[in-house]
């Protein structure tokens, strides 16, 4: 087994009671996957604002607006 599987439960390593367990669980409902929302969300932002600009740039341009 090893240590990464005791990223989906302390047992698999070892250390499943007191503060072990307990920094494990903070960890897993307060922390996991918080990095994953972010991206994800500046990577939308990131394509309505590339989106946006190529719009604009259009209308600029004289040409009409994909539809």
């Amino acid at each position: 087994m090893g240590l990464p599987f005791s990223y989906m439960g302390p047992t698999a390593y070892g250390g499943a009671e007191g503060l072990d367990l307990a920094a494990w669980a903070i960890n897993n409902v307060f922390f996991e996957g918080t990095m994953r929302g972010l991206f994800s969300l500046m990577f939308g932002a990131g394509i309505v604002l590339m989106t946006s600009r190529a719009e604009a740039r259009q209308m600029q341009n004289g040409d009409r607006p994909a539809q």
